[in-house]
């Protein structure tokens, strides 16, 4: 078949062209920015590409998809400009480029007075959905401590700044369009040596040992020597979470959460406590499969206890050490294959896991047509999922195939969304044979949705979005890219009623439990919200509900809504002000602890 095309000029404020700027196009799903195409290929959203304007700002794209597709232009020069088109209703589009905002200061030290040469400054952009290409900067400070960010999107930012004489806290900066925001000063500040020993570990593993540390606007790292030992400087007061790994790939991962003190030093010693094994094969059809990833992960997540992860051998073999007895999700990856296997750890464990040889594939075309569509996302969910990338999927390919493999027997809601089009569910049965259900999917769009900062109306780059439709299924789940003005389109919702939860880093979540289908384009303002430090006696297990009695979501990813506190304390972070409730479970059924939340602020909870 053969593609759309789509032409079109690039050029600055005072419409001269601007030669060797960067264009790239991607589905308009995926996320955008100037790395939009990798990206949309990376994660099987889509086909993608890119060129670069001639000597009169134009470009020229062939062979483009059906539906939106977001064109982005970027140039070191100037803020980078994206537009939204369908090829196949405009076959031009133009981007302007303006020089954006800046942020200039001037990093002093604890002195209150004098420059800090050398200092790294990072600036970190809020409101958008957390994927790649974030609005992420860093910069070193000149001789006399300076800094310039330039080319920046309205939004608002953190500053942070690391050199020798220690750290910075964050500085939050808010910048309008166009504005040169000068004068900011950053401070250093020193804080609490942190320090301590991994222990629990065979001597000869103990040093180079990867340690984490993490607060409310702070991160830092760092390697233990060759007998455990590990210091961190500056760490700030307040709750930290230090957390331990041995290798990314193929170690243990433990972590424990301290109250720093100010000032002084503050000894902190890190265990890897666990002493079960968890061992098995992985095979399909009695074959063995070498070379794949195997993750242990607490469920539920216990903040506290430990991870493993290794790789199967040439027979398929793996084993992972050091494990809390406990129940964990064994995640297996690589080479294609995406396979999730419940165990319950205790002691010396055995971990067969038999990928199912069985395959759910069909083909999606366009209602009345019978057109081939690609790039369709095609879900299948249990309805017992409890997190966002547990649901298998697969994507359709150019002649409207898909294919889901190792699908484990059972019912499912298998789903087809893709922009432009409704969204189709239907039931599959899957016993011991492969399973074929193919869609025949109806023109029509989703919603629109307005995203901006509740505090200063200044519109977000990009949001997550969870959709949940008829019987609590998942309708949707994914990032939305916003345009400049902040406005997108949750896509391929038919008609009906949706409870529909909005996320964007750096902002509290919002809940919707009621959106007609279609409607009007939803409005929503994003606050920062507050924090609550949950102080609970022993770890437990709950959830929290709104003044409404609805679920607060905490993030995109948590489906079921549980939340699990531990000693000595537990911190959310970005929590939209109002009263809630914390409904604890315990043997005697759930204990209710209320609490409230105002901008700004941080609120205690004890839960005894």
């Amino acid at each position: 078949k053969r593609g759309g095309g789509l032409s079109g000029r690039v050029a600055d404020l005072r419409g001269s062209a601007v030669a060797n700027s960067t264009v790239t196009w991607h589905p308009a799903e995926s996320q955008g920015g100037a790395m939009g195409a990798m990206v949309a290929r990376m994660v099987g959203g889509g086909p993608g590409g890119s060129t670069t304007s001639d000597a009169d700002g134009r470009f020229q794209f062939d062979g483009l998809p059906d539906g939106r597709v977001t064109v982005t232009a970027a140039h070191t020069d100037y803020l980078e400009a994206s537009r939204d088109v369908d090829p196949s209703k405009e076959t031009s589009v133009d981007l302007t480029l303006g020089t954006g905002a800046s942020i200039s200061g001037t990093v002093i030290g604890t002195d209150g007075r004098s420059g800090v040469a050398g200092a790294l400054v990072q600036l970190n952009e809020e409101g958008d959905s957390g994927g790649f290409g974030g609005g992420n900067e860093s910069a070193r400070t000149d001789g006399a401590g300076n800094f310039l960010f330039e080319h920046l999107s309205a939004g608002r930012y953190k500053v942070t700044a690391t050199g020798n004489t220690g750290k910075s806290a964050a500085k939050d900066v808010v910048v309008a369009d166009n504005q040169q925001q000068s004068g900011v000063v950053v401070q250093m500040t020193t804080g609490t040596l942190v320090h301590g020993n991994v222990t629990g570990l065979p001597a000869g593993q103990r040093g180079g040992v990867r340690v984490f540390a993490s607060a409310t606007n702070y991160n830092d790292s760092t390697q233990t020597d060759d007998n455990g030992a590990y210091s961190l400087r500056d760490v700030p007061s307040g709750v930290v979470r230090l957390q331990a790994t041995t290798s990314f790939l193929s170690g243990r991962t433990t972590s424990k959460t301290v109250e720093v003190p100010d000032g002084g030093d503050f000894p902190a010693d890190i265990a890897f406590e666990g002493a079960s094994r968890l061992s098995g094969r992985v095979t399909r059809a009695g074959r063995p499969l070498p070379g794949l990833f195997v993750n242990a992960v607490p469920d539920p997540p216990r903040p506290n206890s430990g991870r493993a992860s290794g790789q199967t051998d040439d027979n398929g073999s793996y084993a992972l050490e050091g494990l809390d007895d406990g129940n964990y999700q064994v995640m297996v990856n690589g080479q294609g294959v995406t396979y999730r296997k419940p165990f319950a750890v205790a002691g010396d464990t055995s971990g067969d896991i038999t990928l199912p040889a069985i395959q759910v594939n069909g083909t999606v075309t366009e209602t009345g047509s019978g057109v081939a569509l690609e790039g369709v996302a095609v879900q299948a969910q249990t309805g017992q999922e409890t997190q966002a990338f547990s649901m298998k999927q697969g994507v359709t390919d150019s002649s409207g195939h898909f294919f889901i493999d190792d699908v484990d027997p059972g019912s499912y809601q298998l789903s087809a969304r893709k922009t432009g089009y409704q969204l189709k569910t239907q039931t599959i049965n899957v016993a011991s044979d492969n399973v074929q259900s193919d869609f025949a999917l109806d023109r029509g769009t989703g919603i629109g949705i307005q995203a901006n900062d509740g505090l200063t109306g200044l519109p977000l780059r990009g949001i997550n979005v969870l959709a949940y439709g008829a019987g609590g299924s998942v309708a949707y789940s994914g990032g939305v890219s916003l345009d400049s003005t902040g406005r997108g389109e949750i896509s391929s919702l038919g008609p009906g009623v949706y409870a529909i939860y909005v996320f964007s880093n750096g902002y509290s979540p919002r809940s919707f439990p009621a959106v007609q289908v279609p409607s009007p384009t939803m409005t929503v303002a994003l606050t920062p919200g507050g924090r609550v430090e949950v102080r609970p006696t022993v770890p437990v297990t709950g959830r929290i509900v709104d003044a409404s009695g609805g679920i607060y979501l905490l993030g995109a990813f948590r489906l079921d809504g549980s939340v699990h506190p531990s000693p000595p304390v537990t911190v959310w972070e970005n929590v939209a002000p109002g009263s809630y409730q914390l409904l604890v479970v315990g043997a005697g059924g759930e204990k209710s602890y209320p609490f409230s939340v105002a901008e700004g602020r941080t609120t205690l909870l004890d839960v005894k």
